[in-house]
């Protein structure tokens, strides 16, 4: 029943993004196949074949391997605050977010800042992202940066493409932000795994929404110009933002998590402060009528449990699932994992036990994709978009993202940015912004 389930899911959200197409008839059916095919192989190799759950446990040992390593670096800095003798004292308020998930950002940040500054990253991304670019046969381009979304987060990705950006198609454009928004950063994936999510969940996660963003991307905004793939653009490169060493790229790393890190703990506080606020203001109102148990999860997993469904989960889990999804899209995604933390550990019923496997690994999933309406502000303010030969090529997406279905973005470009030498405007798509799913297991 749950593959059945599965599949009437993926017709769903894969009908959904066709009747969003601004032009079905330039869909290129071989690269949204491929892009199919690679998604539904990764999660068969994962769940099927022993020796695909094998290496995948293995690539998620090694993640958490790396992160232990960070912890010498906090518990020298906080010492005892971050040792198990907090558990003996407080119990389960021994683990304090700010000392044991928010650290882990600073030191994964660093760790990818040097892996970049040798050479290694861009190694394993540029193979990657031939071997994406020859069975989907998408352009370098978005071929690159969706390769890159695996490892880093949606404003360091374009980067790696920053030769290409100012001669960009519209089609490429949408790729690359929707293949941002279709997965996080390394650093951010180390928190969530400290705040209790299965890595191995994760990891697969990331790798799944490298063809699947490109899948829902090429669905909705097809490609009908000719991509710019000059090799001879990857000598402009600018090395001025290059660090001078090692130690320089560490301490360039240590510095961004540290603002990522400040960022996530800010919209934490502030966001559970004005959810607990509104649940108040909620239950008071619902006393009024009986239901003093009325809260914002509640509502949310009213509204999201058709969602919740569609894409998988059994109906007398939807609501719960519903409620994770809305705060995801809605609040803030650490909001919705430490909750789903929670509820991992505590159980799904309210009979007690542990939540079921298929159940943990689909919201795992789901929860690591699924944009929020507040992407737009960031998108906006990153900086790669100035960064493509001192022009702005995508100024124009102040507007840009709305809802997300089973773990996407969608873009509702409501200006015009100019492109190859800039004395062109290229209009893009002026249709109103719609849901766009981007995983399909």
């Amino acid at each position: 029943m749950q593959i059945l389930m599965g599949l009437i899911g993926m017709v769903a959200l894969l009908a959904i993004a066709v009747l969003l197409s601004n032009n079905r008839k330039a869909i290129n059916l071989r690269t949204v196949l491929g892009a199919w095919i690679i998604q539904v192989g990764i999660g068969a190799l994962i769940l099927y074949v022993p020796a695909g759950r094998a290496a995948l446990l293995a690539m998620s040992n090694g993640v958490a391997s790396v992160i232990a390593y960070g912890n010498e670096g906090i518990s020298f800095i906080f010492g005892g605050l971050v040792s198990d003798k907090m558990f003996e004292v407080f119990g389960g308020g021994g683990f304090v977010f700010a000392l044991r998930v928010l650290p882990v950002i600073v030191f994964f940040s660093s760790l990818i800042a040097v892996l970049y500054y040798l050479g290694i990253m861009q190694l394993v991304i540029r193979i990657l992202g031939g071997a994406l670019r020859a069975v989907l046969k998408t352009s370098r381009t978005e071929s690159l940066s969706a390769t890159a979304n695996i490892f880093v987060g949606q404003t360091e990705a374009p980067l790696v493409v920053r030769p290409y950006i100012a001669t960009m198609t519209r089609s490429e454009l949408f790729a690359v932000m929707c293949g941002g928004l279709a997965s996080v950063a390394g650093s951010v994936l180390a928190g969530y795994a400290q705040m209790g999510v299965p890595l191995e969940y994760l990891i697969a996660a990331s790798f799944m929404a490298a063809p699947g963003g490109l899948l829902f991307a090429k669905i909705i905004v097809p490609e009908t110009e000719k991509p710019d793939d000059n090799p001879a653009h990857d000598s402009q490169s600018a090395d001025a933002d290059k660090p001078a060493n090692v130690l320089d790229a560490a301490a360039s790393g240590a510095a961004s998590g540290m603002q990522l890190a400040l960022n996530v703990g800010a919209m934490l506080l502030a966001f559970i402060a004005l959810i607990a606020l509104l649940n108040g203001i909620l239950s008071g109102v619902g006393g009024w009528f009986n239901h003093p148990e009325l809260s914002l999860q509640m509502i949310l997993g009213w509204i999201f449990s058709p969602l919740a469904w569609v894409i998988g989960v059994p109906w007398h889990e939807a609501t719960v699932a519903g409620a994770f999804i809305g705060q995801k899209l809605i609040i803030n995604e650490f909001v919705a994992y430490m909750n789903f933390g929670e509820y991992f550990k505590g159980g799904c019923r309210s009979g007690g036990g542990r939540a079921a496997g298929h159940f943990r690994s689909h919201q795992s999933h789901y929860l690591f994709r699924a944009v929020r309406l507040c992407q737009p502000v960031i998108d906006r303010h990153s900086d790669w978009r100035t960064r493509g030969n001192g022009a702005q090529p995508a100024a124009g997406y102040r507007s840009a993202w709305a809802t997300c279905g089973s773990s996407g973005d969608a873009v509702q470009p409501d200006e015009r940015h100019h492109r190859r030498g800039f004395s062109r405007p290229v209009s893009l798509s002026p249709e109103p912004a719609a849901t766009v799913p981007l995983v399909l297991l």
